[in-house]
């Protein structure tokens, strides 16, 4: 009868506490402008590129990858925090769930840009902007 009622008072326990949080992380977007002409061939790029990334740091450094190749589109990095996963697209969820923190989706996006994203390691942090020169004032 004992061993009842603990199993009882334990199931009870479970049941009262608060469900588990959504897993929320860190994710880095970088994409590419898609150019009228050349396409195929910046999506190429763009594909065989990320797939050498293995952390947000070096996603960051995928511009100098890509002019180093010659491709001179416009690049663009978003970084996001708190994103709740449950909260994206089920096959872009599944895309950053089945590979390890730090590693890129697949290309996606449409034909005005192609785009990846990266769930960032727990220590990745956002690089503040570089500030802009300062010019002195000469007073007269």
């Amino acid at each position: 009868m004992l061993i009842g009622i603990n199993v009882i008072i334990a199931a009870t326990a479970l049941a009262i506490q608060a469900p588990a949080a959504p897993e929320r992380a860190t994710l880095l977007q970088l994409s590419l402008a898609a150019p009228k002409a050349g396409a195929a061939e910046h999506q190429k790029a763009m594909q065989e590129e990320t797939a050498k990334i293995t952390s947000c740091a070096e996603g960051l450094k995928l511009m100098d990858r890509l002019k180093a190749r010659g491709l001179h589109g416009s690049l663009s990095v978003a970084v996001k925090t708190n994103v709740p996963i449950a909260a994206l697209p089920a096959p872009l969820r599944d895309a950053l769930l089945m590979r390890p923190i730090g590693r890129a989706t697949p290309v996606f996006g449409g034909s005005k840009a192609f785009r990846v994203l990266i769930r960032c390691e727990p220590t990745f942090v956002i690089p503040l902007p570089t500030p802009l020169p300062r010019q002195r004032s000469r007073t007269i």
